[in-house]
């Protein structure tokens, strides 16, 4: 995809989720001004939008919104009442944090059982792996997320329930690192054995080839030939994997960051959805949608990296 192709993808997102969330019903006084919009008279609310200037023709907000963004403004919050330039780095740098550590963990965990089972193919570790995998998989987010808060939270009192870390300890990494720990939790649990049974059902053709005859005729033993050869020859669907998971895990965390409240884009994007904060939902998503787009694109230079069988149909795309 070329870089106009990209903004022009950009463009139509925008233009969708602008027209989705002003006619969907609500009024955003409600994200300024709270409950108390209701007790508002029709007058007042009329005025009040005409002030913010949500009383002009659609195409007209979206004209003024595209010009003040394409200038660096990014607009206001009327939720949060803070200009978005300033309350956007502290939401990216937490998102960044929880979604770059789930986001390890969740391949590394995936790719140490993948190659685990196929080490153990048809033993009960095996069998055993699978099943748990598929069950944590198939359960639901939330679910997972209250069922960890319920134990580890209000029974045992082990980790905090909410936030990314107490008052006063933003600076305090262990403090941090103890309101990681669940959401990590359901991020990986409800991820890792996606990609762990792709890469096992590759593993297990891989072993299957003729060259692992070879490589055991030669000497090499079970666990070498797995991570040297076997891995050698899948490294292209893994790095394929990496790359298109984005859309796949930004989606986790927006259900994670919600369900524990943590102040990341994903909690903010739902907050704004849920108020009618038309700036704001607007540039999270425009956020969350380029960071998919070029991880897509990520995916198809990697994946031909690594493959050169690939490069031809990659440069023919282009």
């Amino acid at each position: 995809m070329s870089a106009a192709g990209l903004v022009l993808s950009l463009l139509i997102l925008s233009l969708i989720i602008f027209l989705t969330s002003r006619l969907l019903p609500g009024s955003p006084l409600n994200a300024l001004i709270g409950d108390h919009a209701d007790m508002l008279s029709a007058q007042q609310s009329k005025e009040a939008l005409a002030a913010l200037g949500f009383d002009r023709p659609l195409c007209q907000q979206y004209f003024t919104w595209l010009c003040n963004l394409l200038q660096g403004n990014l607009g206001f919050s009327l939720y949060y009442k803070l200009a978005i330039s300033e309350l956007l780095p502290p939401l990216l740098v937490n998102t960044l944090i929880l979604g770059g550590l789930s986001y390890i963990l969740i391949f590394a965990l995936a790719l140490a059982l993948a190659l685990t089972c196929i080490r153990f193919e048809d033993s009960l570790i095996d069998r055993l792996i699978c099943k748990l995998g598929s069950l944590c998989y198939f359960l639901p987010s939330f679910w997972l997320c209250l069922l960890l808060i319920l134990i580890f939270s209000v029974s045992l009192q082990w980790l905090p329930s909410s936030g990314a870390y107490s008052y006063g300890g933003q600076q305090d990494l262990l403090d941090r690192a103890e309101h990681l720990v669940l959401p990590c939790c359901v991020m990986i649990l409800s991820h890792m054995w996606y990609y762990g049974s792709m890469l096992r059902n590759r593993l297990s053709l891989e072993v299957r080839m003729p060259y692992v005859l070879t490589a055991r005729a030669c000497g090499l033993g079970p666990w070498r030939i797995l991570t040297t050869v076997c891995l050698r020859a899948a490294l292209p669907l893994l790095i394929n994997l990496m790359a298109v998971s984005a859309a796949h895990i930004i989606g986790g965390t927006y259900v994670v960051e919600a369900v524990f409240n943590y102040p990341g884009i994903g909690n903010a994007a739902v907050l704004s959805a849920k108020n009618h904060d038309y700036d704001l939902l607007l540039i999270l998503t425009l956020i969350s949608g380029s960071f998919i787009i070029l991880s897509a694109i990520a995916a198809r230079f990697l994946a031909a990296a690594s493959d050169p069988r690939l490069k031809a149909a990659a440069g023919a795309v282009i």
